[in-house]
């Protein structure tokens, strides 16, 4: 077989690609729905069935969406005032203060019936994150020689990797897909 053919050469990323892709996120659709639950505390019930913190790509949101959720079950308000008393004052988000980026989050709100939409688009993303961590962990076990040592029907059995899979498929797509 000629070099040229090779499906090597066919695979190999393009020269001008980066080498390192980042992982699948909406940092607007997070700032948006986040922004609805400062306005209006009626949006965190309408994502609080499927959504959760960690579905967030920024740890900050993540932070500020369990906070907000915190207050609402309470039965207090979330708003930009009363939830930067809660979160670190040092910190620097893109060299604004919490609290001004708290008030940006609201300034810049979808409305309550967009709430919705933008949970599940975090959701989304965040079930892609986790196919990709699990995608990569399978790789990184296939890598590992000691696994296929074992007799065949056992390591395929008992892979690792496989666990991430079932555990994935069971409790995000069947037990907690968002409501259509």
């Amino acid at each position: 077989m000629a070099p040229l053919d090779s499906n090597v050469l066919k695979l190999a990323p393009d020269q001008g690609a980066p080498a390192y892709r980042s992982a699948p996120h909406n940092i607007e659709a997070e700032q948006s729905l986040l922004g609805a639950i400062l306005v209006n505390n009626d949006a965190f019930y309408r994502v609080s069935d499927f959504l959760e913190p960690t579905h967030f790509f920024e740890p900050i949101h993540q932070t500020i969406y369990e906070t907000a959720g915190s207050l609402i079950r309470m039965g207090k308000v979330a708003t930009p005032v009363t939830l930067k008393t809660f979160l670190p004052a040092e910190t620097d988000i893109g060299g604004m203060t919490v609290g001004q980026y708290l008030a940006r989050l609201a300034a810049e709100a979808t409305t309550i019936i967009n709430a919705q939409d933008y949970g599940r688009t975090v959701y989304e993303l965040a079930l892609r994150r986790d196919l990709i961590r699990i995608g990569e962990d399978m790789v990184n076990v296939a890598f590992d020689a000691s696994i296929w040592r074992r007799k065949r029907s056992s390591a395929t059995a008992n892979c690792p990797a496989s666990r991430p899979v079932c555990a994935i498929s069971t409790s995000r797509w069947a037990a907690c897909s968002p409501p259509t």
